[in-house]
């Protein structure tokens, strides 16, 4: 599933030195693409190998310079996962802070530039790895300069995103997602800045997560939000993502802990990731029947005039507290993303919720839920009523064999969103952005700025 959430899906590396006539030709952006984030492997990057990830800056030309943009190499361990700095789990790499093959650059396409001459290149570099993105949809380019530096200029002062572990929060460019104190598993504020196409008001009730079965011994079991203990126990705080780690766990049935799970939640500036795994000991129809496991995150009934689309509802139902009969007729088959949009003048934001699952290995599958009506009461929940309550059932849990699945929720924000505009999210996964990388060796000659 993870190489599914990878932008850099297509990567061609040439070898050879990068020749001083095609480094001299200067060439503007003509890339649009705005929203993905970018990865780039360390094996990606071989002429990178051995150098201080504290030494690396990333630039990027832009009308008359070269410029820093904001960047991380956020580190892997010999077993393939994340070195987390910070936490009470907090732990280090093998290597020292050197950049090693299974180490990840990211940084965000919106920060790509032009292609500068390297007489105008940044000075004082050892090795330069020239990054050229390609949007596969029209064939438009911008390029990122990766430098080793024995003496690192300052680099960029852009943080894109921050964690505040006092409070579980995370203040984004486009938003501020904190988690609910009484079930730190979910969210519990979710709002838009300005940039994201807000006034920064909260706008989510919480993140609910019900669970309803029928034991093969007559016993019913009901599980929720609250009922899970999440505890964040290391994060990696970069100025282009956050990933943070927690440590999750549910009583199933009776006294029996399902096994404690760690999840990664990661977050950009317009965009966060939420894993929902279900690891099941047995087969489920050893125990259960008759099953109800439902993801959702109610809106709140005082904030109305917002309006919901999914791929099946392309025209949109009003959410206002009341049931309409286009909300009756709603499509509740199963969906791969939703819309929950704004009208308001200075609410105009948008946030696009899409699914990811491997359908060949599993007969789970998630099914619309929405419900639209102040009067529904639905607890637990802070405020009473379901306003846009909307989410996911996952249908056919209780088929499914010993084992887990996975399905990973990704939440992308837009600052003013019109119909069809889901397309650009879309891309991110269904046409990924194609990259080549071209070494510049040192020749021992020092470049001017």
């Amino acid at each position: 599933m993870r190489g599914l959430i990878r932008t850099a899906a297509c990567l061609s590396i040439l070898l050879c030195a990068f020749s001083l006539c095609f480094a001299n030709v200067l060439i503007p952006p003509t890339m649009t693409r705005d929203a993905d984030p970018v990865f780039v492997q360390g094996k990606q990057l071989p002429w990178m190998m051995g150098k201080r990830i504290d030494h690396l800056r990333l630039y990027a030309f832009h009308g008359t310079d070269f410029v820093p943009v904001p960047f991380q190499v956020d580190e892997r361990d010999p077993d393939g996962e994340y070195v987390f700095p910070l936490g009470p789990k907090a732990n280090a790499d093998s290597d020292n802070g050197l950049f090693d093959e299974n180490d990840e650059l990211v940084f965000m396409v919106r920060d790509g530039g032009g292609r500068g001459p390297l007489t105008m290149w940044v000075g004082g570099w050892e090795v330069v790895s020239v990054i050229e993105l390609t949007d596969p949809v029209d064939g438009a380019k911008s390029w990122v300069y990766l430098m080793s530096f024995a003496n690192p200029p300052a680099p960029s002062d852009v943080d894109y995103v921050r964690y505040e572990p006092e409070t579980a929060t995370i203040y984004a460019r486009n938003y501020t997602m904190g988690f609910h104190p009484e079930a730190p598993i979910g969210i519990g504020r979710l709002s838009m800045t300005e940039a994201g196409g807000g006034t920064d008001r909260d706008m989510a009730d919480r993140l609910k997560i019900r669970f309803r079965a029928n034991t093969v011994f007559g016993i019913n079991v009901y599980r929720q939000e609250e009922m899970f203990t999440s505890k964040a126990i290391a994060w990696i705080d970069g100025p282009v993502r956050i990933v943070r780690r927690t440590k999750n766990r549910m009583v199933l049935f009776w006294k029996i802990p399902t096994p404690s799970a760690l999840l990664d939640n990661i977050y950009y500036f317009n965009a966060f990731e939420f894993p929902t795994r279900v690891h099941l000991p047995f087969d489920s129809d050893t125990f259960i029947r008759e099953v109800e496991f439902r993801v959702s995150t109610d809106n709140m009934c005082a904030f109305k005039g917002r309006y919901f689309y999914n791929e099946k509802n392309t025209k949109g139902v009003l959410i206002n507290g009341v049931t309409s009969e286009q909300e009756r007729n709603l499509d509740t088959g199963s969906y791969g993303w939703m819309v929950v949009a704004g009208t308001l003048e200075g609410e105009r934001g948008a946030w696009l919720n899409r699914l990811l699952y491997d359908p060949t290995i599993t007969s789970v599958r998630p099914t619309l839920y929405y419900r639209d009506q102040m009067s529904n009461l639905d607890p637990p929940e802070d405020e009473p009523g379901e306003c846009g309550d909307v989410g996911y059932y996952l249908e056919g849990v209780e088929r499914m064999e010993k084992g887990t699945f996975e399905l990973i929720s990704i939440m992308y924000n837009f600052t003013d969103y019109k119909p069809g505009m889901e397309r650009r999210y879309l891309d991110i996964l269904d046409r990924p952005l194609q990259i080549r990388a071209y070494p510049v060796l040192h020749s021992g000659v020092r470049t001017t700025n």
